[in-house]
């Protein structure tokens, strides 16, 4: 492990739940709500995130930034990928200011990792087999996957006990959700895996009112969607400028700003996970 702090995670569960958030949609919410749900799950619980989208927002949001000589996931996938010479799962997992998280960061040269991956003998399962070095530390690992489909989402979802889908409340979003609701019928017919665990984040959420983007009917339109084309289990995170402000000083809700409406959207969702 890479010692950013003297502080020790405790060994957890042998079978540590996995949860996926993904969207192919950029914007929707995806790091922050990966962040936040691993802050409250932290209270109890020990925590791994993986930082797999190449922007490594996750990363710093858990203030983790990487020197050009520290490894990242690349380095650790490099070594299930032909002869590429990589390293070790176990020297990219990093301590954060938060003694109960523990980081895998990610690094702008992971998107490099779609191409590389193709060379790995069972390339759908190459972040399942890291992971499995790993579990026995932790309750939970969260991944935060990157904002297209791709190799990196597909083994983030495969791994997956829990996929969470954050989606924004806009005809874009919508339509993006469509799409990933077609992808996640392929994914299934040609691996034969069932996402039976899945749930809806609707982020940013505006009631209806003078500064809404949306009016009543509108908006009812778009929750009655979510319910027809996703069944599973619909939560709903209000704006709220405690998010902006987490982000801005690279802090956890659940540590900062754990009174906010957005918080307490989040803690109900990490208590739902539990």
């Amino acid at each position: 492990m890479n010692n950013k702090t003297e502080q020790k995670a405790s060994v957890g569960n042998a079978d540590a739940k996995v949860i996926s958030f993904c969207n192919q949609k950029g914007g929707t919410g995806k790091t922050t709500s990966c962040l936040a749900v691993a802050g409250f799950l932290a209270e109890q619980h020990n925590v791994l995130v993986v930082d797999m989208d190449p922007q490594a927002h996750a990363s710093y949001g858990l203030g983790v930034t990487l020197t050009a000589e520290e490894p990242s996931i690349y380095d650790a996938i490099l070594t299930e990928c032909g002869d590429y010479e990589g390293v070790d799962i176990e020297q990219v997992v990093y301590e954060t200011p938060y003694p109960s998280i523990h980081l895998i960061p990610s690094e702008l040269d992971l998107s490099l990792a779609e191409l590389v991956l193709y060379e790995a003998e069972d390339k759908l399962h190459v972040l399942q087999g890291l992971l499995e070095k790993l579990e026995i530390h932790y309750d939970y690992i969260l991944i935060d996957l990157p904002p297209h489909l791709g190799m990196l989402m597909m083994n983030g979802i495969i791994v997956a006990d829990h996929v969470i889908i954050p989606v924004e409340p806009s005809w874009y979003g919508m339509e993006s959700l469509k799409n990933f609701n077609s992808y996640r019928q392929e994914l299934e017919r040609d691996t034969g895996i069932r996402l039976e665990n899945l749930s809806l984040i609707l982020t940013r959420y505006r009631k209806p009112g003078l500064l809404a983007l949306f009016t009543e009917n509108q908006v009812k339109d778009i929750l009655a969607y979510l319910k027809k084309t996703y069944p599973e289990k619909l939560f709903i995170v209000p704006e709220c400028k405690a998010v902006l402000m987490a982000q801005k000083e690279r802090k956890l809700l659940a540590n900062s700003y754990s009174k906010s409406e957005a918080a307490i959207a989040y803690s109900q969702l990490a208590e739902y996970l539990q």
